[in-house]
């Protein structure tokens, strides 16, 4: 039997809540390889989700969140309002996003990362898709396959990595890619390490 390739999907964000059935503005995801290599899927998606929809679907925002957006920068107010012109159902957004990860969860080891994987961005877009799918639902990753950033950049800052400020655009295109770079960046240093 011949043993599966790994598949590395980034998930981010943006929402209007932190708990599952919060309203979601925006989602990306990207492939990669943590060694920053060719992958064995290519995907770079990002779609923003119409709120109307969303609460047809009974999703919710709550105060704190929206607050906290009101004290985010223009730019990133701006790229949430100019998404609504263009945003698609949720429906049609997790559907989408649940047939391409349950097929890729069975043809590869998929591993879906994002930033707090056991508190926000999986716990929030699964509750999504299966709001969506309905009856018979499944979560389409492995329990043990859901990574964490923030769980590598500690662990790479405890054994001596430099740690970089930067500011976080709040947008779920850019704020993927800048994750992937963190993580990219912590495996070559855990390999650096790891030879010395």
């Amino acid at each position: 039997m011949n043993k599966k390739e790994r598949l590395d999907v980034m998930v981010d964000m943006e929402t209007l809540g932190t708990a599952p059935g919060s309203i979601i503005l925006s989602v990306a995801m990207k492939t990669f390889t943590l060694d920053g290599g060719a992958s064995a899927e290519t995907l770079d998606y990002h779609q923003h989700i119409s709120v109307l929809d969303s609460l047809w679907h009974h999703l919710t925002s709550d105060y704190a969140t929206e607050e906290w957006w009101m004290n985010q920068s223009e730019t990133a107010k701006k790229k949430v309002q100019e998404g609504q012109n263009d945003a698609l159902s949720l429906e049609t957004t997790m559907l989408l996003i649940y047939e391409l990860l349950t097929k890729w969860n069975k043809e590869y080891n998929l591993y879906l990362w994002g930033r707090g994987v056991g508190s926000f961005d999986l716990p929030l877009l699964d509750e999504a898709m299966r709001r969506v799918v309905g009856e018979g639902y499944k979560t389409p990753w492995n329990y043990w396959a859901a990574m964490d950033v923030r769980s590598i950049q500690n662990f790479c800052y405890q054994c001596g990595l430099e740690k970089k400020s930067g500011e976080t655009p709040h947008d779920a295109r850019e704020d993927v890619i800048k994750q992937i770079k963190e993580v990219q960046t912590c495996w070559q240093y855990v390999r650096v390490e790891r030879a010395i």
